[in-house]
């Protein structure tokens, strides 16, 4: 009876561990189970927002491509600046006016590229304030050709913003307004010089009626 009562107490000892055993065990899988879920629902989440990225790439690069063919198309000077505001493209037009070749300013600053002796600072610093809030800028820039030509350009740069609305980059647009302008200060110059002589001729009639006057008077 007493081996008996030891061989009951040794199975029970034995069923008492194998029951923590087995409760430590199902703890440690309840555990990874929970880990599997949280790393299946991470990736699935991963999986989506890649999902979402990749559609969201094709869609920048369809539009890029219109952009891009839009652009080539046009006689303005554009370019696609990242969002440091440097060069990532350039039209034939930019290329064919200013005589920079496309893979010698990838990656340079427009507006210190085309920067020359007598361009202004003044005009310059106002367009890069109001970039860097996110706002279009406009101004008529005295730029320089490679060869050192001056010409006068019309210069816009708007920024491009993504669904978030961050800004991702901007689209620099520029035109040559050096005729229009010269054309400008003839017309003014010559308005100028019509007005002077409207004065002249004016003040020539009231000397000679003076001198009329005067001379009926003495007579």
């Amino acid at each position: 009876m007493e081996a008996q009562a030891q061989y009951v107490q040794s199975l029970e000892s034995m069923v008492r561990l194998r029951t923590r055993e087995l409760t430590a065990t199902s703890k440690q899988l309840a555990q990874k189970n929970s880990e599997l879920e949280e790393a299946n629902n991470q990736l699935k989440m991963q999986i989506q927002f890649r999902r979402r990225s990749e559609r969201s790439l094709r869609d920048s690069v369809r539009e890029s491509r219109r952009l891009a063919m839009v652009a080539s198309k046009t006689s303005n000077l554009v370019l696609l600046l990242d969002k440091a505001g440097c060069i990532e493209w350039a039209n034939d037009s930019f290329v064919a006016a200013t005589e920079h070749a496309l893979d010698d300013v990838i990656g340079l600053d427009p507006l210190a590229l085309l920067k020359g002796p007598d361009s202004s600072n003044e005009s310059i610093a106002p367009m890069r304030d109001e970039l860097k809030r996110g706002r279009p800028s406009r101004c008529d820039l005295l730029h320089y050709t490679k060869s050192g030509r001056a010409f006068w350009d019309a210069v816009e740069i708007r920024p491009v913003f993504s669904d978030q609305g961050e800004v991702t980059g901007y689209i620099f647009i520029g035109l040559d307004v050096t005729q229009q302008l010269q054309t400008a200060l003839h017309l003014k110059s010559a308005k100028e010089t019509a007005e002077k002589a409207a004065r002249d001729r004016k003040s020539t009639r009231l000397n000679s009626s003076h001198t009329v006057i005067s001379y009926a008077v003495f007579c």
